[in-house]
């Protein structure tokens, strides 16, 4: 008679089941972390690009018109936002393009306010030379707002990159803007604005502009800590 060996055909036990879930968990994962972080530094670029570029039209603007014309930026000074809470949000990340007419003398907005990438902020104590955020006349303009849901202006002096009409920076020393990673904290109390750097003061990038020749270049570019 012939006999029949049974076939040995044990499967996974639970445990070595829930072993194999746990190690694609961890690399699934890491693997979201990494796309993650790459679409946050190409993000990071781009808005550096743009805020170049925004600068460059900038002063290609002043030249065309002959007209004085300002990069102005929105810094977390929680005194500026009375009347403008609307702005609020956007303290220490955004920008607009401001131009003065040479014979009214009346200022407007070239381009809206543009708000840079999500982690990202301007450094306003950089310690570069020529600091944007310097308390001097050389780096701050008079810029008329809309009061909040309503049709009056209410005038605010900004920290701005200014271009005189033959497309020289109005300062001798050019400017320097520097953008690194952090977040502006809003106080729900106080409503006091509060610049937060992420990993220490390094600067991500620095945004040069020349005195005389007003040019505008990334003059470096880094990944902060």
């Amino acid at each position: 008679m012939t006999s029949c060996r049974a076939t040995d055909r044990r499967g996974f036990t639970l445990i070595e089941m829930l072993a194999v879930m746990v190690i694609l968990g961890i690399l699934l994962g890491l693997s979201t972390l990494a796309l993650s972080d790459l679409g946050r530094g190409q993000g990071a670029r781009g808005s550096v690009s743009a805020f170049v570029a925004t600068a460059a039209l900038a002063r290609q603007h002043a030249v065309t018109y002959a007209s004085p014309t300002s990069v102005v930026l929105l810094p977390p000074d929680a005194a500026l936002y009375t009347d403008l809470e609307r702005l609020r949000p956007r303290a220490g990340r955004a920008y607009a393009v401001y131009a003065v007419d040479p014979e009214t003398q009346e200022g407007r907005f070239v381009a809206e306010w543009t708000t840079l990438a999500d982690g990202l902020v301007f450094e306003v104590a950089s310690g570069l030379d020529a600091c944007v955020f310097e308390a001097s006349e050389a780096t701050r303009v008079s810029v008329s707002l809309r009061r909040d849901g309503g049709t009056n202006l209410v005038v605010r002096t900004l920290p701005a990159i200014r271009f005189r009409p033959n497309g020289s920076a109005f300062r001798s020393q050019g400017y320097q803007v520097g953008i690194t990673e952090g977040a502006v904290d809003l106080d729900p109390d106080t409503r006091a604005l509060t610049l937060r750097r992420r990993g220490g003061s390094r600067l991500l990038a620095e945004v040069g502009v020349g005195g005389f020749s007003g040019a505008v270049t990334l003059r470096s570019y880094g990944v902060a800590p």
